[in-house]
């Protein structure tokens, strides 16, 4: 007889996400899940080097945190803006 046994925990695989197409935006890509948003932004600014990755859950649905450089839970009922020139795109949005 053969036994194997192991203490270490069976690693999770990545939940699955598909690329969402864009026609016009550039620096980043977006990546949709069940319940879920994956937004790489790969050029955040000019000559950035690091890719940043942000996590956007639907409402009470958990999901690892870990891994992103920020997690954003909806619904969100807060906005700070940095810029008044960023107050036309929230009244685009009905959200002023």
């Amino acid at each position: 007889m053969l036994f194997i046994f192991s203490c270490e925990k069976k690693s999770e695989t990545a939940l699955e996400k598909t690329p969402v197409p864009l026609e016009f935006a550039q620096g980043f890509e977006l990546f949709r899940g069940e319940n879920f948003w994956e937004i790489h932004v790969t050029q955040g600014y000019t000559g950035a080097e690091k890719t940043y990755r942000y996590l956007v859950l639907e409402e009470g649905v958990p999901g690892e945190k870990s891994g992103f450089d920020a997690v954003v839970q909806l619904p969100i009922s807060k906005v700070i803006l940095t810029s008044t020139t960023q107050v036309p795109h929230l009244d685009m949005l009905g959200e002023t």
